[in-house]
């Protein structure tokens, strides 16, 4: 199933620095179950976190 996050490259800009961060977090995870996390999935990660209810 491929996931897309609408306007992927605006959001990346926007949250730049907590795009980064995850995409860091996940590295481990990725190796330890030889996976790929795609920028769109960690685009809804930053989303999820940084949404307020």
């Amino acid at each position: 199933m491929d996931i897309k996050y609408n306007n992927l490259d605006l959001y990346k800009e926007k949250e730049k620095l907590l795009f980064d961060k995850i995409i860091i977090a996940l590295k481990d995870i990725e190796q330890d179950y030889n996976i790929k996390i795609s920028d769109d999935e960690v685009a809804y990660i930053v989303k999820i976190i940084t949404t307020k209810k």
